[in-house]
């Protein structure tokens, strides 16, 4: 986490307009250390960039409760229907810890990962610091 956060901060450092950051990372599984890449985030956000997250999951959809339902009570969906809750808890504790701050987070396989990048670019690209009638 340390070699993205400086490699953020230095990317910013060396920014001259808005730009946007997108960030292809796996940070399902680095949601407790996500407290170091922060201050980086921060810094790229209060000098008017963007910055948006694409993290990759198992499934490449993003659990839901669907997904989390148990199909019978066999030892491997059970151990599925596991997998699938605690991915879906890390996947909304992420997106809460960075939407707290004012990054975008998507995972990625979802359509919307595509559209979020795209809208980034062209939020940053008139200047406007949100969607219309977002935030």
């Amino acid at each position: 986490m340390g070699i993205l956060s400086s490699a953020l901060a230095r990317a910013v450092s060396q920014a001259r307009d808005n730009e946007v950051f997108v960030i292809l990372a796996d940070l399902l599984e680095c949601v407790p250390s996500l407290s170091h890449l922060m201050p980086a985030v921060k810094m790229a956000l209060a000098r008017h960039h963007r910055v948006a997250f694409v993290c990759p999951s198992p499934t490449f959809l993003r659990p839901t409760a669907e997904s989390t339902a148990i199909r019978s009570v066999s030892a491997e969906d059970l151990l599925l229907a596991a997998e699938q809750i605690r991915m879906r808890e890390l996947a909304a504790r992420l997106q809460f810890e960075l939407r707290r701050i004012g990054a975008t987070v998507s995972i990625s396989g979802e359509s919307s990962a595509i559209h979020l990048v795209m809208s980034q670019m062209a939020i940053a690209r008139t200047g406007r610091m949100a969607a219309g009638g977002l935030r």
